[in-house]
């Protein structure tokens, strides 16, 4: 999820751009990421992973999830594959 700062960074520069067009967005998007490193989580590569443990979750349970991940999140861990597995079977939970 983007911060609502990442968000307004974002759209300052694409209004500066005066970016209208699709191509105009995918080109500020592209200069306000150059210097950061990004990495998403979507709901369906929780699903995805989920399954591939032989577990059914649902999307709202997905979407959780993603949430207690960002909530939870640990700059030294990150979050990784073995960290969703946690998350997907209830490790986490204190």
């Amino acid at each position: 999820m983007l911060y609502g700062f990442h968000i307004q960074e974002i759209m300052k520069l694409i209004n500066q751009r005066g970016a209208i067009s699709e191509s105009k967005i995918e080109e500020a998007l592209k200069e306000w990421g150059e210097d950061k490193a990004i990495s998403i989580w979507t709901v369906n590569d929780i699903i995805d992973r989920a399954k591939q443990r032989n577990k059914r979750i649902s999307k709202h349970k997905a979407m959780e999830i993603l949430e207690e991940l960002e909530h939870d999140f640990n700059a030294s861990i990150g979050i990784n594959w073995d960290v969703i597995d946690r998350y997907i079977f209830g490790f986490n939970k204190k």
